[in-house]
């Protein structure tokens, strides 16, 4: 069911513009206490990281799957080119995975649908410290504001112009409160 579930929620996202980011909406939505049977999440270069999750999108992604997979290629560093993915729900899906949200998620499939929404339109670098700060908190127990992004700075300082924006969201987010204990 979890693949279902994965490829719902991109279809209430519209469009999610990078493997990366898939990878922290998941994560985040799992924080939230939205159940999408991700348990494996470690924390990697790029954030919370889940290789279960990748493999569903490779299996999602297929010809005959449930999601039209997209390349685009950028010009990378020295010349390398760098691949980003970006992923869909099939339009013939949509009316089916809504039912899966509805059946699965009840009176807050809206506030995935709302959040999934979000999360698609914010700046992957900013998830990606968001996540990595939310993983620090939840799986690490760090409680404590200060040694939290203090951590964070050690991990993720070449991303240190995105910190304010990761900040205002786990602050909204916890107004909200969204972000769970595990």
């Amino acid at each position: 069911m979890r693949d279902v579930l994965v490829a719902a929620v991109i279809a209430a996202a519209g469009k999610v513009n990078s493997r990366v980011k898939l990878q922290k909406m998941i994560y985040l939505l799992e924080s939230f206490g939205f159940d999408l049977g991700f348990y494996d999440s470690s924390l990697r270069d790029f954030g919370p990281f889940s290789s279960d999750l990748a493999s569903t999108i490779d299996a999602l992604s297929t010809p005959t799957g449930m999601l039209t997979e997209s390349e685009a290629r950028d010009p990378g560093a020295q010349g390398q080119a760098i691949v980003r993915y970006s992923y869909e729900a099939r339009p013939e899906l949509g009316p089916f995975l809504d039912g899966c949200l509805e059946a699965n998620f009840g009176e807050r499939a809206a506030k995935l649908r709302e959040l999934a929404k979000g999360l698609s339109r914010t700046r992957t670098r900013v998830l990606e410290v968001a996540a990595t700060a939310a993983y620090l908190r939840r799986e690490a127990s760090i409680e404590d504001e200060d040694q939290l992004w203090a951590e964070v700075r050690r991990r993720k300082g070449h991303l240190e112009e995105h910190f304010a924006e990761a900040k205002s969201l786990l602050d909204e987010w916890d107004k909200q409160g969204l972000l769970r204990p595990r």
